[in-house]
């Protein structure tokens, strides 16, 4: 049993006849069902341009979410930078803590969540490089914590985080004082590197370093129904992977027969590094997830059904020891 918290991540994914609506209003539903449960926090990403994926105003979602739950934190994960001026998403945040004080998060990122042609037309220009989204990064921190220019002004600014993977982005967000979220769920790179380089950096003085993985979260009340749940993700992947756009289905027999070996083998690495099947599956991930430094996990639980995708969080909840709030 570990002491690290467990959360969610949320993209209002529109799947199987739930059009961008009910996907967002599903959100709104899980919100409600993950503050029960005792989650710890629940965030939305930025995301443009997609058939599938309706959280394109984190700002919006987060409001609406917050008003539906009473105890949970709620942020995001990211606003994106390259698409905002920085006293512009100054302000709505400081909103959404003056409206639901101690629950709301800042979570920012330098990619622009969309396809080239959309990010034109989001920022009328180029994309920002490193030196200039630490520049807007110090801008949203200096115009948050001192509130000056900005309205409504705060006695706290809602808690920020810098999105990111690598230990250059690690580094920066030592180095500003901030928390550091790592999307893990996308593969990649070790997470060792980047929070041992994190730690090292964190500036005295912004109270402690906090690291958030984010991941994959696919699991059940046994491994033999987990791995059933994982093979509509792996399905998904391969079908993108070979051009189709077909989306997250239930699983049904036989769906992923016709995987190539190397198919096969690339997700069940990828399951390995998340946390996928039952619960002797999820103790064990969520040990080598602390080992590596993670404070917290932030589940994306690509799970059609609604009962088993908050399933998927009460079996990690309690594979964490931690269960409904009194």
């Amino acid at each position: 049993m570990t002491s690290i918290k467990i959360s969610a991540l949320e993209l209002a994914v529109a799947w199987e006849g739930r059009d961008a609506g009910q996907a967002l209003r599903a959100v709104v539903e899980d919100a409600r069902r993950l503050d029960r449960l005792g989650a710890h926090r629940l965030w939305v990403a930025e995301h443009h341009s997609s058939a599938v994926i309706s959280s394109s105003s984190p700002a919006v979602l987060v409001s609406r979410i917050a008003a539906a739950t009473s105890r949970i934190r709620v942020g995001s994960g990211g606003v994106m930078l390259n698409n905002h001026a920085p006293l512009a998403v100054a302000e709505q945040f400081a909103t959404l803590e003056a409206l639901f004080p101690g629950r709301i998060d800042l979570g920012m990122g330098r990619a622009s969540g969309t396809d080239p042609d959309t990010a034109r037309m989001l920022r009328q220009g180029r994309p920002l490089d490193r030196d200039e989204f630490e520049s807007r990064l110090v801008e949203v921190r200096s115009l948050l914590r001192n509130s000056a220019g900005v309205t409504p002004r705060l006695d706290h600014a809602p808690a920020m985080y810098v999105l990111g993977g690598s230990p250059a982005t690690a580094e920066l967000a030592g180095r500003l004082g901030l928390g550091l979220a790592l999307a893990h769920h996308l593969g990649g790179a070790p997470l060792e590197p980047a929070i041992a380089r994190y730690r090292e950096c964190f500036e005295p003085g912004h109270g402690e370093p906090h690291v958030i993985a984010s991941v994959t979260l696919v699991l059940a009340d046994t491994a033999r129904e987990g791995a059933r749940l994982y093979d509509a993700v792996l399905r998904m992947t391969v079908d993108a992977s070979r051009g189709g756009t077909a989306g997250l289905r239930r699983p049904v027999p036989g769906m992923c027969d016709d995987l190539t070996e190397e198919e096969r083998r690339a997700g069940a690495e990828y399951a390995a590094a998340q946390l996928v099947g039952g619960p002797d599956e999820a103790r064990e991930g969520l040990r080598r997830l602390a080992a590596a430094g993670v404070d917290e996990v932030m589940g994306l639980a690509t799970i059609v059904d609604d009962q088993a995708r908050m399933n998927s969080y009460a079996v990690a909840l309690a594979a964490a020891g931690q269960g409904p709030p009194p």
